[in-house]
């Protein structure tokens, strides 16, 4: 891989699988290039009875919010401004594919996750694979 890229897309989630991709994207990026860190949670939240209550003491996304925000402040210290960090409500390869669309993204790199036991491949990186018009690189 040149470092003739320009713009990289990355799929960030603070896990030690997020980092490799992004120290892999900061590596083969040109020097003048730019690199996107993008944390998509979920889907819209669908209504149920009782939610607002829910929503009042806490949800799993101010928790994810708060994980990746931890995990950057760590990781930022080690990368330096060399990256920007995007967090987005939404399916994960859907804004994924989305960002890289319209920042016209030259490459999609994710991590691999090893903790679901019996997928061929996890979802997003399924769905990124399945839907990108960019090449897309699976860090180990």
């Amino acid at each position: 891989m040149s470092a003739d890229l320009r713009c990289v897309v990355v799929g960030y989630d603070g896990s030690e699988a997020g980092t490799a991709a992004l120290r892999w994207a900061l590596e083969h990026t040109s020097p003048d290039g730019q690199v996107l860190a993008v944390a998509a949670f979920g889907r819209e939240p669908v209504p149920v009875p009782g939610a607002e209550r829910v929503a009042r003491v806490g949800t799993r996304m101010s928790h994810d919010d708060r994980h990746v925000w931890q995990a950057w402040e760590v990781d930022a210290a080690a990368v330096g401004d060399e990256a920007e960090l995007i967090v987005e409500r939404g399916l994960p390869s859907a804004v994924l594919l989305r960002i890289a669309a319209e920042r016209g993204a030259d490459l999609i790199v994710l991590g691999r996750h090893r903790r679901r036991l019996g997928a061929v491949l996890p979802s997003v990186l399924r769905d990124v694979l399945h839907a990108a018009e960019v090449p897309v690189v699976v860090v180990p």
